[in-house]
């Protein structure tokens, strides 16, 4: 994850834990919803780094939103990045697919085709993490569970068992729900263990 992040991260934390938000006019969300890159090298994950960086910048100032739904559903897709360390240390972005069921109140959906790197070289992180949880207002608050398969030193994958807590908040203009973004807590464990820090989502719908 690139410095300039680091800047936002504790207001984007904040937020996440209930804090109220307020922001500019958004950008049209067309332009800010990124292709998912085929990363094969180390610029290449420093360069999407960088996007997912400006992407959640910009969904991040936008006002929280007031007008949430009391019924039918919405998938807000985006990405997720992460500094790790412990076993190995590095970082990593991955897809993320978050749906809200406005009338249960209930949060699910998926993060997958994690990449990480350590600097040197890139690799794919194996696996898919299953998110569950709940919202209350525009405050989200979720798990997100699975096993990864993360190198060892040696570079064996091993797979090591993911908990997460994901804190967020609801977004968009004029009150209504059209983006989702946070903060995220955890690691694995056995296997290779890490934890992770400065790790953040965005969704869009």
């Amino acid at each position: 994850m690139s410095m300039k992040i680091v800047g936002v991260f504790s207001v984007l934390l904040l937020a996440a834990c209930g804090g109220g938000g307020g922001g500019s006019e958004p950008t049209p969300e067309e332009s800010v919803t990124p292709a998912t890159p085929s990363i094969t090298s180390v610029q290449e994950f420093a360069d999407s780094a960088d996007q997912f960086d400006a992407t959640i910048l910009n969904v991040a100032n936008r006002a929280q939103a007031t007008n949430i739904p009391t019924s039918g559903s919405a998938t807000y897709n985006g990405r997720v990045s992460a500094d790790y360390a412990g076993d190995i240390t590095g970082s990593l972005l991955g897809d993320m697919s978050m749906t809200a069921q406005f009338d249960s109140l209930a949060i699910s959906g998926t993060i997958d085709e994690l990449v990480a790197s350590d600097g040197a070289d890139v690799f794919d992180v194996g696996g898919e993490l299953t998110i569950d949880g709940a919202f209350a207002g525009s405050d989200i608050q979720a798990s997100a569970t699975g096993a990864l398969m993360l190198p060892t030193a040696t570079g064996a994958s091993v797979s090591s068992d993911t908990g997460l807590e994901m804190f967020g908040v609801f977004l968009g203009p004029s009150g209504t729900p059209t983006a989702v973004n946070g903060a995220m807590t955890g690691g694995t464990v056995n296997g290779v263990a890490i934890t992770l820090d400065q790790a953040l989502f965005y969704g869009i719908k």
